[in-house]
């Protein structure tokens, strides 16, 4: 048995959304801003299909770039070093592709990832989410391709410990209604505040933390 730590990419790891600088860099704020507008009205899976069709044709090559110079919340690579020497095997979660999250795992030593896969043809991003659509759809959930929870539980299963969840939007809802010691970090959701049971708002506030002891 293992303790699992599940982490949020963006926001959370790192200081801003992936898509947001994204959408900067290629001169694409206006067409998010227009579908950020709509997403209240739409399930996430939709959103995401459509954030995906914004970089239709851009390079995987220019798309790393980008993602390469987001820097790293304050204190996260810290805290995962320090959960790592405390046993657990520790993973990202994320609404994001998951190209991009591997590459992040490699610079913080993190273990698993989870996040949409992607169809990329002769370097090129398609556009086209390849994930299967793996939503629990649990009440207050907003139907994600990737499903935190079905992450979660999958984790469960492999590793048969207790699971601690970090995330700060409505994205990391599902995963912290079954995790074991949910904790919302900056979060900029409510049903996420109401589901954990801890709200933090840095790395450094984690690290004082003796998080073995509070999931025993």
């Amino acid at each position: 048995m293992k303790p699992v730590l599940i982490v949020d990419m963006d926001g959370t790891l790192l200081e801003r959304r992936t898509v947001d600088e994204l959408c900067d860099s290629f001169g694409l704020r206006k067409e998010l801003d227009l579908i950020d507008r709509e997403s209240s009205n739409l399930p996430a899976f939709r959103v995401a299909e459509m954030i995906a069709g914004l970089f239709k044709g851009k390079t995987i090559h220019e798309i790393e770039a980008v993602f390469d110079n987001i820097p790293a919340n304050a204190g996260a690579g810290e805290f995962i070093k320090s959960i790592k020497q405390n046993g657990f095997v520790t993973s990202i979660a994320t609404d994001s592709y998951e190209f991009l999250a591997r590459r992040l795992a490699q610079r913080l030593g993190i273990d698993l990832v989870y996040g949409h896969k992607i169809q990329i043809l002769k370097g090129r991003f398609t556009g086209r989410i390849l994930s299967p659509y793996r939503c629990l759809e649990i009440p207050g959930c907003k139907r994600f391709y990737t499903c935190k929870l079905w992450f979660l539980r999958e984790c469960k299963k492999k590793y048969g410990g207790p699971v601690i969840t970090l995330g700060d939007g409505d994205g990391d809802y599902c995963m912290s209604t079954e995790s074991d010691l949910p904790i919302a970090f900056k979060p900029r959701s409510k049903p996420l505040v109401d589901v954990c049971k801890l709200v933090v708002y840095s790395f450094e506030d984690l690290l004082a933390l003796d998080l073995n002891k509070m999931i025993r």
